[in-house]
């Protein structure tokens, strides 16, 4: 039986094609010990077609973290994102390269609305996540190759108001160009994402919708969805074998959404369908 949504309108983000395909910062990863004020910055460079994504971040941000940033980018749709530059303003950290000749884009909510956009209560404990959470996504950097071509900046910058119930975000011109059409975007449907109750549905979730738009279909091996699923490989057999099943009933769940058909074939392949 197919899940059927409980609204009508879909709730639709839009992300860079690039960013959504190749960079999996936010996938699964072993389990370490956080420390709050703990800041570990990792690097992960990405080649997708004639362009090239390098990216630092928190070794501690995770599919939530996507989550933040894409509900984020559906509020930027729904609303309209002014777009500007002025580098006495902006709240873009390391602006650089071509950066300052790129328009960025600007966006104000209510703290509610973007927790209710990430499917979270509006109680107290939720407000300091979101706020932790802020803080981590605005510590990511990305720099972009393409051609003789550079640009770099943080991937968002975010400010409180006085009273702190509204946030004002600045989007980095690469995710803002996406929004406006001014190169590949990937289509999320965050009702979907946000009924796929785990993390790795979630992830197969953004990564399946970089690779196919509406009508479209493709055979993946289940082994290759697993490697997309978690930051860091395994040796371990028990571990393999444990993430395979979590893979196999994710595609399941995703097979139960309104636009997904999820076939499971021989070979440990499985071919999925976007209606």
């Amino acid at each position: 039986m197919k899940m059927m949504s409980e609204v009508c309108e879909s709730k639709i983000a839009l992300i860079d094609n690039a960013w959504a395909n190749s960079v999996d910062i936010f996938t699964n990863r072993q389990k370490v010990k956080i420390v709050a004020d703990e800041i570990i910055l990792k690097r992960r460079i990405y080649a997708f077609d004639q362009i090239t994504l390098e990216v630092w971040f928190p070794d501690r941000v995770s599919v939530s973290h996507e989550t933040l940033l894409l509900a984020i980018l559906m509020i930027a749709r729904e609303k309209g994102m002014h777009l500007e530059f002025d580098e006495r303003t902006t709240m873009l950290q390391d602006v650089e390269g071509d950066a300052p000749l790129l328009k960025f884009g600007k966006v104000s909510m209510t703290s509610g609305r973007l927790l209710e956009a990430c499917g979270l209560p509006k109680s107290g404990n939720a407000f300091e996540r979101l706020e932790r959470h802020l803080s981590d996504l605005s510590k990511i950097h990305l720099k972009v190759k393409a051609k003789d071509r550079v640009a770099q900046s943080s991937i968002l910058g975010f400010e409180w108001s006085k009273n702190r119930d509204q946030i004002t975000v600045h989007i980095c011109w690469r995710f803002a160009q996406a929004i406006f059409g001014k190169h590949w975007s990937a289509t999320i449907n965050m009702n979907d994402r946000l009924r796929l109750e785990n993390d790795v549905g979630r992830t197969l979730h953004r990564w399946i919708a970089s690779h196919l738009w509406s009508g479209k279909s493709a055979i993946y091996k289940l082994e290759t969805l697993v490697l997309k699923c978690w930051r860091e490989p395994t040796e371990s057999s028990s571990t393999q074998r444990w993430r395979k099943r979590e893979v196999i009933q994710a595609l399941k769940d995703i097979g139960n959404l309104d636009d997904w058909d999820v076939d499971f074939e021989p070979g440990d392949r499985v071919t999925i369908r976007r209606r």
